[in-house]
């Protein structure tokens, strides 16, 4: 790493039992500047029983619901060997590691979904192969017991057959208040929340200390976006991938955040002149005039108002522009949301 650090980046996730992966968040960070703290938030037990025992009668079912990877872990802690028979069914994840586990860990080939980033959009695929033909039977849905009722309430409302187990029961980490103490010596600049659990797991302990009022909020996901919304947390930036460089990609979108003042002057710059920065300097002009109208109408006024205006994106990503926004913004999946209040800036 070269140069000082950019900032320190707080991490609440479930840590891996193969620890690569979060090596990968820290070390992408560290390759930018940044100072990674990985705060371990999650902890699980698997209950097994019941779920061996469904799975041990593959003939009464089309294929799994796996919504997480701790979900392909409990069917690989239910059965040492999973039943030839399941290895022609159609089974269905979320998000590539799900998929990438699931492959390892059970040996299943057959494998859709990967792509769907959530449990909204999974479902809906369901739906439309259950609509297709392609699902007979029951799915059998191995999850945690505090799963979010969206995949559940959607098969539902389509008539999808499945059977819900709860494999696992998920639980703060038992160190989770020390991770978090630490912080208040290392105060984060930004706090990067995985998984709803982990929001509400953590939320309360972060407050206690006071670290959301200068830190800027990410959320990997839009269910966790909604969880800290939930919780009157404003959200600085959603990714729609749980990778490490949709990560980076996320906190260097909002490092070039510029502050224009209604007078034309640039107090930080992204630098260069681009179609960004023209579209910039456009509306600094209208800005310019309605502060000249308004002086017209209340000449002893002479207010100097300003603006932010948001770059967000990485230079080829399809995220990549400008966007101007007024008052408190909403959360917009894949896009940079100006400062909310002290905690944004």
């Amino acid at each position: 790493m070269s140069g000082g650090s950019r900032g320190i980046v707080a991490l609440f996730k479930s840590t891996d039992e193969n620890t690569s992966n979060d090596d990968r968040y820290l070390s992408i960070l560290e390759e930018n500047n940044f100072t990674g703290i990985l705060i371990p938030t999650l902890s699980f037990q698997f209950q097994t029983e019941n779920l061996r025992k469904c799975l041990n009668q593959p003939e009464k079912y089309s294929g799994l619901i796996l919504t997480s990877q701790r979900s392909a872990e409990s069917v690989r802690k239910a059965v040492a060997d999973l039943p030839n028979a399941w290895q022609d069914k159609r089974h269905y994840c979320v998000g590539m590691k799900t998929a990438h586990t699931a492959a390892t860990l059970l040996g299943l080939k057959n494998l859709t979904g990967q792509d769907c980033g959530n449990a909204e959009n999974l479902s809906s695929l369901i739906v439309q192969e259950f609509q297709n033909g392609y699902l007979p039977l029951p799915l059998l849905f191995p999850c945690s017991n505090l799963k979010m009722d969206t995949l559940p309430r959607t098969l539902a409302q389509h008539d999808v057959s499945f059977d819900t187990v709860n494999s696992y029961v998920t639980v703060p980490h038992p160190q989770l208040h020390d991770f978090v103490l630490q912080l208040s010596h290392r105060v984060p600049n930004y706090l990067v929340f995985f998984s709803p659990s982990g929001v509400n797991f953590s939320l309360p302990l972060i407050r206690e200390l006071d670290l959301i009022a200068n830190a800027k909020i990410i959320s990997i996901g839009v269910t966790t976006a909604r969880a800290l919304e939930d919780s009157e947390i404003c959200v600085s930036r959603t990714c729609e991938k749980p990778t490490p460089e949709e990560l980076i990609a996320a906190i260097n979108s909002l490092e070039t955040m510029v502050y224009i003042s209604s007078g034309g002057q640039v107090v930080q710059s992204d630098g260069g002149w681009s179609i960004q920065k023209v579209k910039r300097t456009f509306w600094n002009f209208i800005d310019g005039v309605l502060l000249f109208f308004q002086t017209l109408v209340s000449p002893g006024s002479n207010r100097r108002g300003s603006r932010y205006v948001t770059q967000y994106g990485t230079p080829g990503s399809s995220g990549s522009g400008t966007q101007r926004r007024i008052g408190r913004p909403g959360n917009v999946s894949g896009v940079a949301a100006p400062p909310c209040g002290t905690g944004g800036g």
